[in-house]
């Protein structure tokens, strides 16, 4: 698990880090952390993998890139790296307020994202 020290020497961009809570949700092995800089608020996600993964995960951070970039409400991209000293890759991206898929729902999700993906203008979920 990150630790706040870490978060703050290793990766520039959180540097003004206050806290560091771990996210125990979601469909990935990835490590997940909320990141605060002061209040109750996170200010970013903080993701990371293992270092071998790191063309992997460049590749995803660059698709998140391209998905905000069209103005789907998404977390903005804000920083990718590396860690050697942890042997991790990293990726940092603003965080976005939003509910939680109930469980049984990724494969609905995933049929719909994937469907809307392929039809220009469809509507996922």
């Amino acid at each position: 698990m990150m630790q706040i020290i870490e978060v703050r020497e290793y990766i520039t961009p959180l540097r003004k880090a206050t806290a560091v809570s771990k996210i125990h949700k979601g469909f990935s092995y990835d490590g997940k952390y909320l990141v605060y800089e002061g209040g109750d608020k996170p200010a970013y996600v903080l993701r990371t993998a293992t270092f071998k993964q790191t063309e992997r995960k460049r590749r995803e951070f660059e698709a998140v890139g391209r998905i905000h970039g069209l103005g789907v409400r998404t977390s903005e991209p804000v920083a990718f790296g590396t860690v050697e000293a942890l042997g991790i890759c990293y990726m940092v991206l603003r965080y976005v307020d939003g509910r939680t898929l109930p469980k049984g729902y990724r494969s609905c999700w995933l049929m719909n994202s994937t469907a809307w993906a392929l039809k220009p203008g469809g509507n996922c979920l």
